[in-house]
């Protein structure tokens, strides 16, 4: 795999969906405790050190990684960003829609495949922005999340279809951190003759921060998706 390819990815992820951003003010103040809903992240204009993740490589061989992984965070994105609205102190920056697709088409081993990229637009990715003077308002920026439609076919005919989002890692990776990324710059790997197995890479992080992550699964001809490796990319 062209690994340069990948990294050199990870700096796309600060563009959220790729477009430029607008900032939404308002007018009815109410008391909020923003670190109650902050991200905590390194952007370039703080000194602050950003939330640390244990070593995702060993957490994804860990047995009691998928009970923690499946407890709730209790977040509601959209009730936040809601209740961030009406806090004339806070300033709202929201990504621009993307209409956008990516679409690669390859063929291993006879086998046809598909791999169509489109942002969901679903205003799901809340984070908070930290200014180093201290000087600038309260400001959240508001990204949307990704998937990959992955087609699989042979002879004419297709066997699989399947929609792979963020949600798909859960068990893998620390629940937080698959909330507050964005997936995205799917890389088909190869396909495995013997087990019948698709090999795609991800690039999983937060944006406009170093938590990033490259992420490796398998897709068989069920349409069933498991991890098969995790690699840290945190600058």
């Amino acid at each position: 795999m062209n690994k340069l390819l990948l990294i050199s990815s990870i700096f796309l992820m600060a563009q959220a969906c790729g477009g430029e951003q607008t900032a939404d003010n308002h007018t009815t103040p109410q008391n909020t405790n923003p670190q109650e809903v902050a991200i905590e992240q390194t952007p370039k204009t703080t000194t602050e050190k950003p939330q640390e993740l244990p070593d995702l490589a060993t957490q994804l061989q860990q047995p009691q990684a998928k009970e923690v992984a499946s407890k709730e965070t209790g977040r509601n994105v959209k009730a936040l960003i809601a209740q961030l609205r009406k806090d004339a102190s806070v300033e709202l920056i929201f990504a621009e829609p993307d209409y956008g697709k990516t679409q690669t088409d390859s063929v291993f081993e006879g086998y046809e495949v598909r791999l169509t990229t489109s942002c969901l637009n679903d205003e799901g990715v809340l984070q908070e922005m930290y200014d180093m003077a201290g000087l600038a308002p309260k400001a959240y920026m508001v990204s949307h999340n990704y998937q990959t439609t992955v087609q699989i076919g042979h002879a004419g005919q297709e066997i699989v279809v399947r929609n792979i989002r963020k949600e798909d890692l859960q068990g893998q990776l620390m629940p937080r951190f698959v909330e507050d990324a964005i997936l995205k710059h799917p890389e088909l790997l190869g396909f495995n003759t013997r087990t019948k197995e698709l090999q795609l890479a991800f690039i999983i992080g937060i944006p406009s921060t170093d938590l990033v992550v490259m992420v490796q699964v398998a897709v068989d001809m069920k349409g069933q998706v498991r991890v098969t490796a995790i690699e840290n990319l945190m600058m």
